[in-house]
Formats: C-alpha cells, structure tokens, sequence
C-alpha cells in the first residue's frame, strides 16, 4: 500500500473490520502527514512542524488524544 498524497481511508476500514473481528480494540500507526481515526485504529500525525501534534496515549484512562508535542517537555526555567 503506497499512497502519497491521500489518506488510504477504504484500507483502513478493511483493517478495522479484520481488527474487530480478531477483539483487537486499538491500534496506533503513524504517520501519514495527516491525522485520522477510523473506528479504533489512530493514525499519528507528523510532527515535525514547530506546532506539530503527536498522538498520546494514556494507558490509565484507555484514551488517545493529540497534543503538541512541545507540551510533553518540561519547561526550562
């Protein structure tokens, strides 16, 4: 699966659908310069921009967000 310029959406419901069917309840993938989330399956964004987000997931709560990836740093002070 090759794809540059669009988010490959119809293989990734196929994936959802063999993921489902195998109880596999989240799956994180990155990154194709674009975020998205197709029925538990979370594709991390890119990050390289200055302001760029980064998928976080925390195993505490069983929830994934995006966030700068800057705020995951301590501030120097």
């Amino acid at each position: 699966m090759k794809h540059k310029k669009n988010f490959p959406e119809k293989y990734f419901c196929r994936l959802a659908d063999d993921l489902e069917k195998k109880q596999i309840p989240l799956c994180l993938m990155g990154h194709f310069h674009q975020e998205a989330e197709v029925r538990g399956i979370c594709v991390l964004p890119a990050w390289e921009a200055e302001d760029g987000e980064v998928g976080v997931y925390d195993s505490a709560a069983e929830r994934y967000y995006l966030a700068p990836w800057r705020s995951l740093f301590a501030k120097k002070g």
